[in-house]
């Protein structure tokens, strides 16, 4: 055997979509290509001054040594209170692990929660890595079609619908939602946490970690249904929120015997998150929110003005997206009308041919549609909409687009 025989569960992982369309539109703007990237959902604001100087307090103070496994007291207060303050829930501190972002507290849920062949549903369009990591986890991955005439939102009849044909494990919510930026109103939700009710044996993850970034309405979470509480995990951080992608801060909140087992599980693999990173998250949390309701003001008006521009595109749908970063555009009509395959091919040739990255919708379960963020100033983000219309118009027309 070779010493470079990988094993199957590293052969047959997919390379994130997302981060190889990012990768594509490096590669040309290394040849000197002038791209426009709209691949990432990364804020592109600035880390907030006061959390920057609580980073550099932290490493004045000698926060260099091992953190706690699963988080430093004082971040899981802050935690703690961010709910109570919210939400008006009480958490306790034992219900709390913090990790290396979102993405590992996800990960470790998932590998602490599921066997081989356990059953894991969630609506589609769904974030990109679910799929992959619980898949890793020997998981079965079961997307729930949320199409565009309900706002790519699953109805409490398909949610009831898909736990009752076949044993469940886990399911798997996401508001704001990341493809689509659409959000579950409070009464949605509780419509949600009646059907969830009647499946006792099911797990629910709440993916949270847009909270804040809501648009229309208040900020929602599945932290108010206590009766869902002894098999319910919320997963948040402060990288969307606060503008702190590259500080890598994560945690989730759940019952106390499933952190104790996400703690023992982390602590083979990571150890406690960075500690300077810890701190300033706790500045995060608990500091001034001025800088995150500039910034989302900030994405509320992209969005406007990048919807003004789809709006006038023929062969296009979307909805309106309601938080987040993205807009979720349905083209399959345009496709019927071209000789693209799918929309992975479409957006492949837009990268060629118009400089501009997006990610297409097979890598959130929905063929026939691209993800475009919003995550870049209102100049760049309208002259990458009207080369996309451009590019719409020039498919309607007939042109050539081999």
């Amino acid at each position: 055997m070779s010493p470079f025989s990988f094993s199957d569960r590293v052969r047959t992982l997919r390379e994130s979509t997302t981060i190889m369309m990012s990768r594509l539109s490096r590669e040309k703007a290394e040849r000197g290509e002038s791209v426009i990237n709209l691949s990432l959902g990364e804020p592109d604001f600035n880390t907030p001054s006061h959390i920057r100087a609580a980073a550099k307090a932290a490493i004045d103070a000698g926060y260099s040594h091992y953190p706690p496994v699963s988080g430093y007291a004082e971040l899981k207060a802050a935690i703690i209170d961010k709910y109570e303050r919210e939400q008006g829930i009480r958490f306790r501190p034992e219900q709390v692990v913090v990790s290396t972002g979102a993405k590992q507290a996800l990960a470790n849920l998932f590998q602490i929660l599921l066997n081989k062949g356990d059953r894991v549903v969630a609506p589609a369009p769904y974030w990109v890595s679910y799929f992959d990591m619980v898949t890793l986890a020997g998981g079965t991955f079961v997307p729930i079609p949320a199409g565009a005439d309900a706002d790519y939102k699953v109805t409490p009849e398909q949610l009831d619908a898909a736990l009752s044909e076949a044993p469940t494990r886990m399911v798997i919510l996401n508001s704001p939602s990341n493809p689509t930026g659409m959000i579950y109103t409070r009464e949605e939700m509780g419509a949600l946490a009646e059907v969830l009710a009647k499946h006792p044996e099911v797990f629910i993850i709440s993916d949270e970690i847009y909270d804040w970034l809501a648009f229309d309405g208040e900020l929602r979470s599945m932290a108010p249904f206590t009766a869902l509480h002894d098999r319910l995990a919320i997963v948040n951080g402060v990288s969307k929120s606060y503008a702190m992608t590259g500080w890598r801060i994560g945690y989730f909140i759940g019952p106390p015997a499933v952190a104790r087992m996400a703690e023992k599980f982390q602590g083979q693999f990571t150890s406690g998150a960075c500690s300077i990173s810890q701190q300033a998250a706790i500045a995060a949390l608990s500091g001034d929110h001025g800088p995150t309701i500039a910034m989302r003001e900030a994405f509320r008006q992209r969005r406007d003005a990048a919807t003004a521009i789809l709006d006038t595109i023929p062969g296009v749908k979307y909805a309106r997206p309601q938080g987040a970063m993205y807009v979720f555009i349905d083209i399959r009509e345009l496709l019927r009308q071209s000789d693209f395959s799918s929309s992975l091919d479409f957006a492949l040739w837009f990268l060629e041919r118009h400089n501009v990255s997006t990610v297409p919708g097979e890598a959130f379960g929905m063929p026939g549609h691209l993800r475009i963020s919003f995550a870049a100033d209102i100049p760049t983000l309208t002259s990458a909409i009207h080369r996309l219309a451009d590019a719409c118009q020039s498919i309607l027309n007939h042109a050539d687009v081999s």
